[in-house]
């Protein structure tokens, strides 16, 4: 007996769990996008559906803030799908957090006493037939109840790293039902980063709490940097996000990219815009958007005297530059190399 002939055996015992490779042929991971030109060029359009992402860095490296730029897609994209942002760190900051949820009615807040409770409502929680997108912030602070109830001289060497273990293969299983009921369950997890005490010079200087099995959980980590901050009259208006790649099974893996983001409501920008308008209309230049005129450009039907006149008129005009973007980051996706290479001088 051959393996197409067990194979129909297998399909009715066991239905959407076998494919041939003409099936795989329309199985392309989709990608839901950031709004962040730089984030999802870099990670070929955004983190994966139905795949577990992990964002890690340092104290206030945008982490959080990220978490909440892909609510905002989500919630915009899928239109009758709800959020789940489950805070383990009972930090949620709400005056912060609204400026990037459009529809609160379909997101949801829960904040475990600790984390064995924290799993099992997470359980509960993924069997909601609307539940789209999961957000666990953040798995260093998933406290096992042995150790709130112990004396503080006891320890417990890798229970933390059980415990985890167990919520990221719960939601293995939840993640592979979801998929085949054509639901689009996504999660995103965060981690922060502590010093590796006696590393040797030549090995990383940091690692993520927690145990390694996160690491090979996920199909996409990406590592968060906190930049420099730009202020006006010594009032912090906007900071630098620095993010580097640490791993990707659905695109191209070592890669990094960096974007400032506002702190403030501040010229015609609000609270967690990125100002993206410079690397834009270079890249526009690059893949040959924005094609030179004798001494003006043009962009479509559109012309320009010079790069600075361009450039004005799309940091002015926010809607024109994000229909500007999203031909950039398409052209961008399709010449991959040509998108690397460096800018030519006016």
């Amino acid at each position: 007996m051959k393996f197409i002939d067990v194979q129909s055996i297998i399909r009715k015992n066991f239905p959407n769990m076998v494919y041939t490779g003409d099936e795989l042929v329309d199985m392309t991971v989709p990608k839901l996008p950031s709004g962040v030109f730089s984030f999802d060029l870099v990670t070929g359009g955004g983190i994966p559906l139905h795949r577990a992402t992990m964002f890690h860095g340092a104290k206030s490296s945008g982490k959080t803030t990220h978490m909440l730029r892909m609510i905002r897609s989500f919630l915009n994209t899928y239109k009758d799908k709800s959020v789940v942002f489950v805070d383990f760190e009972q930090t949620f900051d709400w005056d912060w957090a609204k400026h990037f949820i459009p529809d609160r009615r379909r997101f949801y807040l829960i904040q475990p006493d600790y984390g064995e409770q924290g799993v099992d409502i997470i359980q509960a929680a993924c069997k909601a037939e609307d539940l789209g997108l999961l957000l666990v912030d953040t798995l260093v602070m998933m406290i096992c109840t042995a150790e709130v109830e112990a004396d503080a001289s006891d320890d417990f060497v890798g229970a933390q790293a059980r415990l985890i273990r167990k919520l990221l293969q719960k939601l293995t299983v939840l993640m592979s039902k979801a998929k085949r009921h054509g639901r689009p369950f996504t999660i995103i997890l965060s981690n922060q980063v502590r010093t590796a005490i006696g590393g040797r010079a030549f090995q990383s200087q940091t690692k993520k709490p927690g145990g390694k099995f996160q690491d090979h959980y996920v199909s996409m980590d990406v590592k968060f940097y906190a930049g420099e901050y730009t202020k006006v009259s010594g009032v912090p208006i906007k900071v630098k996000q620095q993010f580097s790649l640490t791993k990707n099974k659905t695109g191209l893996p070592a890669q990094s990219g960096e974007f400032n983001y506002y702190l403030i409501d501040f010229d015609n920008y609000k609270v967690g815009d990125a100002d993206e308008t410079k690397t834009i209309v270079q890249y526009a230049r690059r893949m040959a958007v924005a094609h030179k005129s004798g001494k003006g450009w043009n962009v479509g039907q559109r012309s320009f005297k010079s790069l600075t006149d361009m450039f004005e008129f799309y940091a002015d005009n926010r809607k024109e530059l994000e229909k500007l973007k999203k031909i950039v980051l398409n052209a961008c996706m399709d010449n991959i190399m040509a998108s690397s290479g460096k800018d030519e001088e006016e």
